[in-house]
């Protein structure tokens, strides 16, 4: 994949990554208020929808945390086991979203 192509992917997942935050507590609201008026079994299903989406906010987050530079494949965002997030990838250089 070229590098514009591995950014584009990158910033598709972290805007995937807002969304799913913070659509969590209203879309959690919303099926508690359309569940409830329908049958009532409000603390099953809404179990499982914090759940899977739960879990859908920390695979792309972690898919996001441990992203690989386009350019020596090593980690962007971590060096010597340190989180870095910082706007250059901290083994070549590489700035954030660029070409290489």
């Amino acid at each position: 994949m070229s590098d514009q192509g591995s950014w584009a992917r990158f910033e598709r997942l972290r805007n995937l990554l807002l969304v799913l935050t913070a659509a969590w507590l209203p879309a959690v609201l919303l099926a508690a208020w359309w569940i409830d008026g329908r049958s009532g079994r409000v603390p099953q299903v809404l179990v499982g929808l914090v759940l899977v989406w739960t879990l859908a906010i920390a695979g792309v987050g972690l898919r996001l945390a441990t992203w690989l530079c386009p350019r020596c494949g090593k980690p962007f965002f971590k060096r010597y086991g340190l989180r870095t997030f910082g706007e250059r990838c901290p083994h070549c250089g590489l700035p954030y979203g660029s070409g290489g």
